[in-house]
């Protein structure tokens, strides 16, 4: 090095990085930028939950899912050494946290598309068993090795690799309309948390799923002592004031608190807009390029964490905030932080729209980062 470690070598030190995404500074900036200014990574980060070392696993393991990508896509063969490593990586993921399944669903997704791509190039099976089949038999080899201890056990013991506390649980009553699967796609509740995006109790829970995530993640409702702005009157109609399930009183929310989180979460909106349209174009950019350029590994894995949270909330349907608490997701927001990434740093556009997209999303990251600190300081 000569003393100048600038961003541009950070991007720039791995060549499938390079060929992955262009190394253009600004757009990691961007892209790792949101990770720093999530509220939901803030409060996260600051507390003793399982979601801290569970997240920062998952996303080493996938990143070694995404190694196995790109020397799928350049040396056409999976290396031992990255096998090994996904494999022990996974176990120990699997160990912290049940969600960490999608990753075995990732490595299945990622072999048959590139199988099938291997496939038309060679001839018959036996060409898939040295770059493909063995390693990824070497994969779950090492995971086998790494969670067998614990689930198998537990499987015997009680059918389930990761058995939960809430299993054999059951509602009094059935399931209403937003419970079913059909409900989560609705629209339910979606006016109510823009209005007020903050659970009141667990009386009137607002169990809309995409709303209680999307809103979640950017307005941090499920820990409202978090906010100590003053003014515009008090509301004790929240979860924490008056709980029946927890009992007590925790605290109070103040009428500015409601409106400085109604604007991080119009904020918060459309930067998950801007998420969800770069999975799709890296992903779009994967296949069109054969692997090459984009990424089948991230867009995936998020859709997958996501489809697991709500698999989870549809299993186990309590109206708490525990089971749909926006944090579940938190491995999910540093993959589509750096899809969002690869997408501004491929898109290919004259330097000053190019310099007005990543200026948008700056801007949108500094206003959440000072709407975070004036609820936590102001």
């Amino acid at each position: 090095m000569d003393g100048q470690f600038t961003l541009e070598k950070i991007i720039t030190i791995a060549p499938d990085v390079r060929q992955a995404a262009p190394g253009r500074a600004w757009s990691a900036l961007a892209a790792l930028s949101i990770h720093a200014v999530l509220p939901l990574s803030v409060l996260t980060d600051g507390k003793l939950n399982p979601e801290g070392l569970h997240s920062t696993l998952f996303t080493i393991t996938a990143y070694w899912l995404w190694r196995m990508e790109r020397e799928l896509a350049a040396d056409q063969r999976i290396g031992w050494r990255t096998a090994v490593l996904f494999g022990v990586s996974a176990g120990f993921t699997l160990l912290t946290k049940a969600t960490g399944i999608v990753l075995c669903y990732g490595l299945a997704i990622v072999l048959a598309w590139h199988g099938f791509r291997l496939l038309r190039q060679r001839a018959g099976l036996a060409g898939l068993w040295r770059p493909l089949l063995a390693p990824a038999f070497v994969s779950a080899l090492s995971l086998v090795v790494m969670v067998g201890w614990w689930c198998g056990p537990n499987i015997q013991k009680y059918h389930h690799p990761f058995p939960h506390a809430w299993r054999g649980m059951t509602h009094e009553l059935p399931p209403p309309l937003y419970r079913r699967p059909l409900g989560w796609a609705l629209p339910f509740e979606w006016s109510e948390y823009l209005k007020f995006p903050i659970i009141r109790n667990a009386e009137d829970p607002r169990p809309n799923f995409w709303a209680v995530i999307v809103t979640g993640t950017f307005s941090d409702w499920y820990n409202r002592g978090m906010c100590r702005a003053t003014g515009g009157g008090e509301i004790d109609d929240v979860w924490g004031a008056h709980d029946p399930v927890w009992g007590g009183k925790f605290w109070n929310m103040s009428g500015r608190c409601v409106q400085l989180h109604r604007m991080t979460l119009l904020v918060g909106l459309f930067l998950t807009l801007a998420a969800l349209s770069a999975m799709v174009r890296t992903l779009v950019s994967h296949v069109r390029s054969a692997g090459v350029r984009g990424s089948l590994v991230l867009p995936a894995l998020s859709v997958l964490v996501v489809a697991f949270v709500m698999l989870f909330a549809l299993v186990y349907p309590f109206d708490w905030g525990t089971v749909l608490n926006p944090r579940y997701v938190l491995p999910a927001t540093t993959l589509m932080s750096a899809c969002l990434g690869i997408a501004l740093g491929q898109c290919e556009t004259t330097e000053r729209r190019r310099a007005l997209m990543h200026g948008i999303v700056l801007l949108g990251n500094a206003a959440v980062a000072a709407l975070v600190v004036y609820q936590r300081f102001g």
